[in-house]
């Protein structure tokens, strides 16, 4: 295991670039019509009306006040450690074999790298559908690696506000699934389902 440890962080590398295809060929990070009110709210430190101001702010620490590219770069890095992580929760011994296809497959085919690239925090939405699934995956209820988990969902959540309730409903479920897990609650189950 210890031997595939620089080969995962190498893959997950590469995968940086190739989610970043459309801003290198563009020599930039690129722009929707919301990005500017997103790179003022960051720039600024304040608060917008309805739009999540955390994604803002996102904007203003990532950049440094510098660059815009820094902000897509950490947006490609955290996409693709939680992709790798899914992609490793699902084929363990496969992962530094397969995520780099996989990875080039969707950011050819699909918009996975246009939005990677833009300032816009639409990228969040798919990675906390992956963290969702990773929290309701993770066997050790409250470990520190699932709280870890729990924190990094709660803020990614707070950086895109789309599919809010379906994330609430869903965060519900996973801590009842997790719950159902205790010896205690499933003899009560089962009593319940004896009558």
């Amino acid at each position: 295991m210890k031997s595939n440890f620089p080969i995962k962080y190498f893959v997950m590398l590469i995968g940086v670039f190739i989610t970043l295809w459309p801003a290198i060929y563009n020599h930039y990070a690129l722009f929707f019509t919301d990005s500017q009110l997103y790179i003022n709210c960051g720039n600024e430190f304040t608060f917008t009306e309805d739009r999540s101001f955390v994604y803002g702010w996102f904007i203003g620490i990532t950049s440094l006040h510098t660059s815009l590219w820094f902000p897509i770069i950490v947006q490609a890095i955290i996409f693709n450690f939680v992709c790798f992580h899914f992609v490793q929760k699902l084929t363990p011994n496969l992962a530094t074999k397969i995520y780099l296809p996989i990875i080039l497959l969707l950011s050819v085919f699909t918009s996975l790298a246009w939005d990677v690239s833009y300032l816009m925090p639409d990228v969040f939405s798919p990675i906390s559908i992956i963290v969702l699934y990773l929290l309701l995956s993770h066997v050790n209820l409250f470990g520190t690696q699932w709280i870890l988990l729990l924190l990094a969902y709660l803020l990614v959540l707070q950086t895109h506000f789309a599919f809010m309730l379906f994330h609430c409903l869903a965060l519900v479920i996973i801590l009842l699934l997790q719950a159902i897990k205790f010896p205690f609650l499933k003899s009560l189950i089962k009593q319940w389902f004896m009558f």
